[in-house]
């Protein structure tokens, strides 16, 4: 869907837009597929339609389910061109 601000809806759609990033784990694909909203315009939204506490753990429960970056790997030969901070990391875990 195009890009859409939060002032473009209704009443109706903003409580619908509100349920559905309570409900999903991952929220933010899912508005912005269906209604075309990034995630600063989701919290925004959050931010108004919850109390303080509700929305910090809403705020932990999405952030949670965002995809980690994976630890790269290194071979042998690599760890000789990296700097000691790194080298001694990978070295001994």
């Amino acid at each position: 869907m195009e890009k859409a601000k939060i002032s473009d809806f209704d009443a109706k759609t903003l409580a619908t837009i509100a349920e559905i990033a309570n409900k999903h784990k991952k929220p933010f694909d899912v508005l912005k597929r269906d209604y075309g909203l990034h995630e600063s315009e989701v919290t925004s939204l959050m931010k108004m339609k919850l109390n303080s506490e509700d929305f910090e753990a809403w705020k932990k429960r999405t952030a949670a389910a965002k995809q980690k970056l994976k630890p790269l790997k290194f071979n042998d030969l690599e760890d000789d061109d990296l700097d000691s901070k790194y080298y001694f990391k990978n070295k001994f875990d």
